[in-house]
């Protein structure tokens, strides 16, 4: 079973937390994946960057094949703890290549990061599909 890490800066309860993770839940249903059957997810939850460092090292801790990373200071977090794991990332206000955060998807594997979207479906789930082959459906 394939696992993702999820760091997000928001509030765990927020109902705009809650919408854009449905969506991506959604995103990777559409593409084969299913949390519980094929794929695992772990999410963690630092409103405003608060404890990104901390659950960074939660999340990395359990050996992620993937994480998607919501804001600067969660992928500084990330970044900080890790250069093998990849990182996909929404939310960035700085620019990411001036950070230190954008790298080319072809590198994945020596702990790049990919950009996408603010919205966490669609390219994003593409990118953290990036990391795995799409499974065969069930039919």
């Amino acid at each position: 079973m394939k696992r993702v890490g999820v760091l997000m800066s928001f509030a765990e309860y927020d109902i705009d937390t809650k919408t854009r993770l449905a969506g991506f839940r959604h995103e990777l249903e559409r593409l084969g994946w299913s949390a519980g059957r094929n794929i695992r997810i772990d999410y963690r939850f630092a409103p405003a960057g608060v404890q990104a460092p901390v659950f960074a090292k939660e999340l990395l801790a359990l050996q992620p094949d993937v994480i998607l990373a919501v804001s600067t200071p969660i992928i500084a977090a990330l970044q900080r703890e890790t250069r093998t794991v990849p990182i996909v990332f929404v939310g960035i206000t700085a620019d990411p290549i001036r950070v230190g955060a954008g790298r080319e998807a072809e590198t994945w594997g020596s702990g790049s990061c990919a950009m996408s979207p603010l919205q966490l479906t669609g390219s994003t789930t593409g990118f953290v599909g990036m990391s795995f082959p799409v499974p065969v459906k069930a039919r």
